[in-house]
């Protein structure tokens, strides 16, 4: 750009000359030169506006689905039909999302008449979403580079991104072997919403007393007789923001921290349960290795959205039977709530043990520290997982 406004300073000399020569001295030449001066811009502007409405760009991406941080074929050729040259073009690349690998945007080209360059490289896609990638606009100028004009590729391509699969050797935010062996103090039972008359020779501790007294007689809680196995998994499914740069890298880390837990405790042959808000409640379950990949397309299929507020969520799982009879709880979350807060207290006080993974970039002061069987973990979201995990 410096050698634009320097041709066009210089033009302007000129042209200022060209008027002082015809003031003083006149003539053929003079006026000659004045007009051609004069002209030229508007030539230039006339050759710039033809250049992008005559050149063609294509370009194409070697696959429909994109996965976060996968190399995949890029190309783009820039087409010249036309009997007259294209003296300059510059391609620029969306960059805020994806990375065009070893082309610089800062790279001019020529086109001779019938001429086309072509050029082959690779997109890395830095988020999970749906969003615009390759050339995003396109710059041309004059030959005399002093007309520049700058537009939007009419044609740009829309990449459709699913998260990254981060394989986790270990987790060292929690204690994985008193999640796989420990016993529940109930008995290897929980109890259930279900109640029954009291009986001589049940355990008082399982009176439900609020059920008594409107019943007038003592109910005791019914026990499920299933030992506690797998674990749940809980995430926010909220938008927090309108701005594509403000909620896709939060978005993505939420996805992609949901299938490295879930792929860890599977390889460990311990099946898992995943809750999420949609139009409604969704669960989708992951019994062995062998279903991943289902498990996988479930998650990358979520949509977030800003009427999926975590209290909808919360609220709704707080009686759900199977969280009390897990292992282990894992929330994926921005922030804890006070339903969130309140959850995490029932659960841990039936021995449950608790994960909840903050998604933040700065820590947030819990109420909930010092409670047994709980482990916070704030996870920003430009930081790898194996390094906060």
């Amino acid at each position: 750009m410096n050698d634009i406004w320097r041709n066009r300073m210089i033009y302007i000399v000129l042209w200022g000359l060209s008027i002082l020569g015809i003031t003083f001295y006149g003539g053929v030449i003079s006026y000659g030169l004045f007009a051609m001066l004069t002209l030229l811009p508007m030539v230039s502007l006339l050759y710039v506006g033809y250049v992008l409405y005559r050149f063609k760009i294509y370009q194409e991406m070697g696959a429909r689905w994109v996965q976060v941080n996968q190399r995949v074929p890029f190309y783009f050729s820039l087409v010249n039909e036309d009997p007259i040259g294209f003296a300059g073009l510059r391609v620029r690349y969306y960059s805020s999302f994806s990375q065009i690998v070893g082309l610089d945007d800062a790279i001019e080209y020529e086109l001779l008449p019938g001429h086309r360059v072509h050029k082959e490289s690779e997109l890395i896609c830095k988020y999970r979403g749906n969003y615009l990638v390759g050339i995003k606009e396109i710059e041309a100028w004059d030959f005399f580079r002093l007309i520049h004009i700058c537009y939007q590729n009419r044609e740009p391509l829309k990449a459709v991104v699913r998260p990254q699969i981060v394989m986790l050797d270990q987790l060292n935010c929690i204690d994985n072997l008193a999640t796989v062996t420990r016993e529940h103090d109930m008995a290897d039972s929980i109890p259930d919403v279900l109640v029954r008359r009291y009986e001589p020779g049940d355990d008082p501790k399982q009176m439900n007393w609020k059920v008594s007294a409107r019943q007038h007689e003592l109910m005791i809680r019914k026990r499920i007789g299933e030992r506690q196995q797998g674990i749940c998994i809980l995430f926010t499914t909220y938008r927090r923001e309108e701005e594509e740069k403000m909620y896709l890298p939060p978005e993505n880390k939420v996805l992609e921290t949901v299938l490295a837990l879930a792929l860890f405790y599977v390889q460990q042959r311990i099946p898992s349960r995943t809750y999420y808000m949609q139009a409604s409640l969704e669960c989708l379950t992951l019994s062995g290795v062998d279903t991943f990949e289902r498990y996988y397309e479930g998650i990358s299929g979520v949509e977030f959205h800003r009427s999926y507020k975590p209290q909808r969520l919360l609220a709704t799982l707080r009686n759900e039977r199977e969280l009390f009879s897990s292992k282990l709880v894992i929330f994926v979350v921005y922030e804890m709530t006070e339903i969130g807060g309140q959850l995490v207290q029932a659960l841990a006080e039936h021995g449950v043990y608790v994960l909840i993974c903050m998604v933040r970039n700065h820590e947030q002061v819990s109420g909930l520290d010092g409670i047994p069987n709980v482990r916070i973990v704030t996870i920003p979201t430009d930081r790898a997982l194996q390094e906060v995990l």
